[in-house]
Protein backbone atom coordinates (compact mmCIF):
# COMPACT_ATOMS: atom_id res chain seq x y z
CA UNK A 1 0.00 0.00 0.00
CA UNK A 2 1.86 3.34 -0.99
CA UNK A 3 1.25 6.06 1.21
CA UNK A 4 1.82 9.32 1.57
CA UNK A 5 4.36 9.01 4.70
CA UNK A 6 3.30 12.79 5.09
CA UNK A 7 1.99 14.13 8.62
CA UNK A 8 2.40 17.88 7.99
CA UNK A 9 -1.11 19.15 6.64
CA UNK A 10 -1.84 22.53 8.26
CA UNK A 11 -4.08 25.56 6.61
CA UNK A 12 -2.97 29.56 6.42
CA UNK A 13 -5.01 32.04 7.80
CA UNK A 14 -6.22 32.54 4.30
CA UNK A 15 -6.80 29.61 3.74
CA UNK A 16 -9.37 28.96 6.64
CA UNK A 17 -10.94 32.09 6.10
CA UNK A 18 -12.05 31.15 2.24
CA UNK A 19 -12.71 27.99 3.43
CA UNK A 20 -15.48 29.37 6.12
CA UNK A 21 -16.64 32.03 3.20
CA UNK A 22 -17.64 28.53 0.55
CA UNK A 23 -19.75 26.89 3.57
CA UNK A 24 -21.43 30.56 3.56
CA UNK A 25 -21.76 29.97 -0.70
CA UNK A 26 -20.43 33.80 -1.01
CA UNK A 27 -17.07 32.35 -3.01
CA UNK A 28 -16.92 30.08 -5.16
CA UNK A 29 -14.46 27.27 -5.79
CA UNK A 30 -11.54 28.38 -7.61
CA UNK A 31 -12.46 32.62 -7.31
CA UNK A 32 -10.54 34.82 -4.65
CA UNK A 33 -12.89 36.90 -1.90
CA UNK A 34 -12.73 40.95 -2.65
CA UNK A 35 -10.17 42.07 -0.02
CA UNK A 36 -12.66 43.93 2.36
CA UNK A 37 -14.11 40.18 2.61
CA UNK A 38 -10.71 38.85 3.41
CA UNK A 39 -10.14 41.80 6.08
CA UNK A 40 -13.26 40.85 7.81
CA UNK A 41 -12.85 37.08 8.28
CA UNK A 42 -8.98 37.99 9.56
CA UNK A 43 -10.67 39.90 12.37
CA UNK A 44 -13.62 37.69 13.11
CA UNK A 45 -10.97 34.96 12.87
CA UNK A 46 -8.55 36.22 15.44
CA UNK A 47 -11.42 37.17 17.86
CA UNK A 48 -12.91 33.89 17.72
CA UNK A 49 -9.88 32.48 18.78
CA UNK A 50 -9.52 34.69 21.92
CA UNK A 51 -12.90 33.43 23.20
CA UNK A 52 -11.75 29.81 22.22
CA UNK A 53 -8.68 30.90 24.71
CA UNK A 54 -11.17 32.22 27.61
CA UNK A 55 -13.01 29.35 27.59
CA UNK A 56 -9.74 27.50 28.88
CA UNK A 57 -8.87 25.07 26.48
CA UNK A 58 -5.61 24.35 24.84
CA UNK A 59 -3.42 21.43 26.35
CA UNK A 60 -0.78 21.92 23.65
CA UNK A 61 -0.60 26.01 24.90
CA UNK A 62 1.01 24.64 28.34
CA UNK A 63 4.78 25.05 28.60
CA UNK A 64 7.38 25.37 31.27
CA UNK A 65 9.13 29.06 31.84
CA UNK A 66 11.96 29.75 34.49
CA UNK A 67 11.38 33.09 35.99
CA UNK A 68 14.79 34.25 37.70
CA UNK A 69 14.53 35.31 41.20
CA UNK A 70 16.16 38.08 42.84
CA UNK A 71 16.93 39.23 46.13
CA UNK A 72 14.74 41.30 48.02
CA UNK A 73 12.11 41.04 45.38
CA UNK A 74 8.62 40.70 46.09
CA UNK A 75 6.94 40.89 42.64
CA UNK A 76 7.84 40.08 38.69
CA UNK A 77 6.32 41.59 35.76
CA UNK A 78 5.66 38.64 33.36
CA UNK A 79 5.61 39.66 29.49
CA UNK A 80 7.57 40.64 26.66
CA UNK A 81 8.43 44.26 28.54
CA UNK A 82 8.69 42.32 31.95
CA UNK A 83 11.08 41.04 34.22
CA UNK A 84 13.49 38.01 32.94
CA UNK A 85 11.44 34.88 32.64
CA UNK A 86 11.99 32.54 29.89
CA UNK A 87 10.89 28.90 28.01
CA UNK A 88 14.49 27.63 27.34
CA UNK A 89 17.42 29.14 28.99
CA UNK A 90 21.33 27.86 29.59
CA UNK A 91 23.61 27.96 32.90
CA UNK A 92 26.92 28.15 33.73
CA UNK A 93 29.87 29.55 36.09
CA UNK A 94 32.39 31.76 35.85
CA UNK A 95 35.50 30.22 35.18
CA UNK A 96 37.35 33.01 36.90
CA UNK A 97 36.87 36.01 38.91
CA UNK A 98 35.71 39.28 37.67
CA UNK A 99 36.35 43.30 39.12
CA UNK A 100 33.61 45.32 39.80
CA UNK A 101 33.20 47.43 36.26
CA UNK A 102 34.48 44.66 34.05
CA UNK A 103 32.64 44.81 30.75
CA UNK A 104 33.62 40.86 30.13
CA UNK A 105 33.77 37.70 31.94
CA UNK A 106 35.49 34.35 31.49
CA UNK A 107 32.57 31.57 31.53
CA UNK A 108 33.28 27.69 32.03
CA UNK A 109 31.08 27.08 28.95
CA UNK A 110 29.36 29.41 26.26
CA UNK A 111 27.31 26.95 24.47
CA UNK A 112 23.99 28.68 24.32
CA UNK A 113 25.39 32.15 24.65
CA UNK A 114 25.10 34.76 21.46
CA UNK A 115 25.29 37.89 20.72
CA UNK A 116 22.14 40.08 22.08
CA UNK A 117 20.71 37.64 24.32
CA UNK A 118 19.71 38.25 28.14
CA UNK A 119 22.94 37.66 30.55
CA UNK A 120 22.30 37.30 34.18
CA UNK A 121 25.66 37.37 35.92
CA UNK A 122 25.79 36.76 40.24
CA UNK A 123 27.68 39.34 42.05
CA UNK A 124 29.37 38.73 45.00
CA UNK A 125 26.47 41.09 46.77
CA UNK A 126 24.49 38.36 46.50
CA UNK A 127 22.01 40.29 44.08
CA UNK A 128 21.65 39.08 39.88
CA UNK A 129 22.39 41.71 37.52
CA UNK A 130 21.36 41.32 34.08
CA UNK A 131 22.33 43.18 30.93
CA UNK A 132 22.95 41.35 26.95
CA UNK A 133 26.17 39.78 25.25
CA UNK A 134 27.94 42.04 23.14
CA UNK A 135 28.86 40.26 20.20
CA UNK A 136 29.97 36.60 19.53
CA UNK A 137 31.96 35.18 22.68
CA UNK A 138 35.40 34.84 21.82
CA UNK A 139 36.62 31.58 23.43
CA UNK A 140 35.03 31.74 26.58
CA UNK A 141 35.22 35.34 26.55
CA UNK A 142 31.81 36.86 26.76
CA UNK A 143 31.87 40.50 26.36
CA UNK A 144 29.16 42.21 28.46
CA UNK A 145 26.50 45.64 27.05
CA UNK A 146 27.00 46.86 30.94
CA UNK A 147 29.24 46.93 33.22
CA UNK A 148 29.23 45.04 36.23
CA UNK A 149 28.60 46.79 39.08
CA UNK A 150 30.18 44.52 41.73
CA UNK A 151 32.73 41.59 42.01
CA UNK A 152 31.89 38.31 41.32
CA UNK A 153 34.05 35.47 42.09
CA UNK A 154 34.67 31.79 40.38
CA UNK A 155 32.12 29.18 40.37
CA UNK A 156 29.32 32.20 40.42
CA UNK A 157 26.18 31.36 38.24
CA UNK A 158 25.75 32.67 34.93
CA UNK A 159 22.01 32.00 33.13
CA UNK A 160 21.75 33.33 29.65
CA UNK A 161 18.18 32.94 27.24
CA UNK A 162 17.17 35.12 24.07
CA UNK A 163 13.61 35.51 25.00
CA UNK A 164 11.11 36.47 27.41
CA UNK A 165 7.93 34.69 28.14
CA UNK A 166 4.80 36.31 26.54
CA UNK A 167 2.15 37.20 29.65
CA UNK A 168 0.78 33.77 30.75
CA UNK A 169 -3.09 33.51 31.13
CA UNK A 170 -2.34 31.80 34.20
CA UNK A 171 -0.34 29.56 36.10
CA UNK A 172 -1.14 25.95 36.80
CA UNK A 173 1.87 24.43 38.64
CA UNK A 174 4.79 25.86 40.55
CA UNK A 175 8.01 24.40 41.80
CA UNK A 176 11.44 25.89 43.21
CA UNK A 177 14.42 24.76 41.92
CA UNK A 178 17.85 24.57 43.86
CA UNK A 179 21.24 24.56 42.61
CA UNK A 180 21.34 21.64 42.58
CA UNK A 181 18.82 20.94 40.05
CA UNK A 182 16.47 19.46 42.86
CA UNK A 183 12.96 20.63 42.39
CA UNK A 184 10.56 21.06 45.11
CA UNK A 185 6.48 22.14 44.60
CA UNK A 186 5.36 25.40 46.01
CA UNK A 187 1.50 26.31 46.66
CA UNK A 188 -0.04 28.86 44.64
CA UNK A 189 -2.64 30.91 46.54
CA UNK A 190 -5.24 33.10 45.83
CA UNK A 191 -5.28 36.90 45.96
CA UNK A 192 -6.67 37.31 49.31
CA UNK A 193 -4.94 34.44 50.95
CA UNK A 194 -1.52 36.70 49.57
CA UNK A 195 -2.68 40.12 50.34
CA UNK A 196 -3.65 39.08 53.93
CA UNK A 197 0.40 38.06 54.91
CA UNK A 198 1.37 41.01 57.27
CA UNK A 199 5.34 41.01 56.03
CA UNK A 200 5.44 40.10 52.53
CA UNK A 201 9.68 41.08 52.90
CA UNK A 202 10.35 38.15 54.73
CA UNK A 203 13.54 36.58 53.25
CA UNK A 204 13.90 32.64 53.03
CA UNK A 205 12.98 29.91 50.55
CA UNK A 206 9.75 31.09 48.57
CA UNK A 207 7.21 28.03 49.57
CA UNK A 208 4.24 30.61 47.60
CA UNK A 209 3.25 32.34 44.71
CA UNK A 210 0.54 34.67 43.39
CA UNK A 211 -0.64 35.64 40.30
CA UNK A 212 -2.03 38.61 38.80
CA UNK A 213 -2.57 38.47 34.80
CA UNK A 214 -3.32 42.11 34.28
CA UNK A 215 -3.14 42.93 30.86
CA UNK A 216 0.22 44.23 29.32
CA UNK A 217 2.45 41.84 31.87
CA UNK A 218 0.98 40.21 34.23
CA UNK A 219 2.06 40.24 38.02
CA UNK A 220 3.53 37.00 40.03
CA UNK A 221 4.19 37.85 43.71
CA UNK A 222 6.42 35.19 45.31
CA UNK A 223 7.06 34.49 49.49
CA UNK A 224 8.68 34.64 51.09
CA UNK A 225 11.48 36.77 48.86
CA UNK A 226 14.83 34.66 47.43
CA UNK A 227 17.11 34.50 49.67
CA UNK A 228 20.04 33.05 47.04
CA UNK A 229 19.38 33.84 43.09
CA UNK A 230 20.97 30.05 42.45
CA UNK A 231 17.02 29.61 42.87
CA UNK A 232 14.83 29.85 40.07
CA UNK A 233 10.72 29.11 39.78
CA UNK A 234 9.46 26.33 37.49
CA UNK A 235 5.84 27.94 36.07
CA UNK A 236 3.52 24.98 34.39
CA UNK A 237 1.91 28.17 32.50
CA UNK A 238 -0.88 28.53 29.80
CA UNK A 239 0.57 30.86 27.05
CA UNK A 240 -2.12 33.53 24.91
CA UNK A 241 -2.34 31.90 21.54
CA UNK A 242 -0.90 33.49 18.48
CA UNK A 243 -2.53 35.82 16.66
CA UNK A 244 -3.07 35.69 12.64
CA UNK A 245 -1.65 38.59 10.93
CA UNK A 246 -0.91 37.61 7.52
CA UNK A 247 -1.96 35.52 4.86
CA UNK A 248 0.47 32.64 5.41
CA UNK A 249 0.29 32.10 9.21
CA UNK A 250 0.04 29.09 10.76
CA UNK A 251 -2.72 28.26 12.95
CA UNK A 252 -1.81 28.36 16.35
CA UNK A 253 -4.04 25.47 16.98
CA UNK A 254 -3.13 21.36 16.40
CA UNK A 255 -4.71 20.10 13.40
CA UNK A 256 -7.71 18.11 15.05
CA UNK A 257 -9.39 21.79 15.09
CA UNK A 258 -9.39 22.91 11.76
CA UNK A 259 -13.01 21.66 11.31
CA UNK A 260 -13.95 23.54 14.46
CA UNK A 261 -12.50 26.66 13.30
CA UNK A 262 -13.44 26.43 9.84
CA UNK A 263 -17.02 25.92 10.44
CA UNK A 264 -17.41 28.34 14.03
CA UNK A 265 -15.75 30.60 11.83
CA UNK A 266 -18.70 30.64 9.29
CA UNK A 267 -21.49 30.70 11.98
CA UNK A 268 -19.64 34.20 13.29
CA UNK A 269 -18.92 35.64 9.61
CA UNK A 270 -23.08 34.41 8.61
CA UNK A 271 -24.57 37.70 9.39
CA UNK A 272 -21.92 39.75 9.00
CA UNK A 273 -21.28 39.25 5.35
CA UNK A 274 -24.87 37.84 4.58
CA UNK A 275 -28.76 39.76 4.17
CA UNK A 276 -30.12 36.29 3.92
CA UNK A 277 -29.02 32.81 4.17
CA UNK A 278 -31.11 29.40 3.47
CA UNK A 279 -32.33 27.87 6.17
CA UNK A 280 -30.77 24.38 5.43
CA UNK A 281 -27.32 25.81 4.74
CA UNK A 282 -27.80 27.54 8.31
CA UNK A 283 -28.81 24.82 10.00
CA UNK A 284 -25.74 22.81 8.46
CA UNK A 285 -23.06 24.64 9.59
CA UNK A 286 -24.65 25.56 13.06
CA UNK A 287 -24.77 21.77 13.40
CA UNK A 288 -21.47 20.79 12.64
CA UNK A 289 -19.95 24.03 14.42
CA UNK A 290 -21.13 22.64 17.41
CA UNK A 291 -20.31 19.33 16.76
CA UNK A 292 -16.82 19.81 15.52
CA UNK A 293 -16.15 21.79 18.26
CA UNK A 294 -17.28 19.30 21.02
CA UNK A 295 -15.24 16.52 19.15
CA UNK A 296 -12.06 19.16 19.17
CA UNK A 297 -12.41 19.68 22.53
CA UNK A 298 -12.71 16.34 23.83
CA UNK A 299 -9.53 15.71 21.93
CA UNK A 300 -7.93 18.03 23.80
CA UNK A 301 -8.38 16.74 27.41
CA UNK A 302 -5.77 14.31 29.68
CA UNK A 303 -6.58 11.06 29.47
CA UNK A 304 -5.53 8.14 31.99
CA UNK A 305 -4.78 10.27 34.84
CA UNK A 306 -6.34 9.71 38.71
CA UNK A 307 -8.09 12.42 39.42
CA UNK A 308 -7.60 14.06 43.13
CA UNK A 309 -10.58 16.20 45.16
CA UNK A 310 -9.35 18.14 47.90
CA UNK A 311 -11.21 20.72 50.11
CA UNK A 312 -10.65 24.68 48.77
CA UNK A 313 -8.68 26.15 51.71
CA UNK A 314 -8.78 29.50 50.89
CA UNK A 315 -12.28 29.76 51.08
CA UNK A 316 -11.87 29.06 55.11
Amino acid sequence: MATSESYDFSMKRDTLINSALRLLGVVKYGTNPPTAMVTAGAECLNIMLKSFQAEGIGLWLLKTVTVFLQTDTESYALGASGTYATETYVSTTLASAAILGATTIVVTSVTGITSAYYIGIELDDGTLQWTTVSGAPSGTTVTLAAALTDTAAAGNTIFCFQKKVQRPLEIMEARLRDEDGKETPINIVSRSVYMNMSDKSTSGMPTIVYYDPQLTNGTLYVWPTTDSVDNVLRLTIKKPIQDFDAATDDCDFPIEWAEAIKFNLALRLAPELMDDIAEDRMKYILEMARESKRNAQGFDAELNTSIYFQPDLDSY
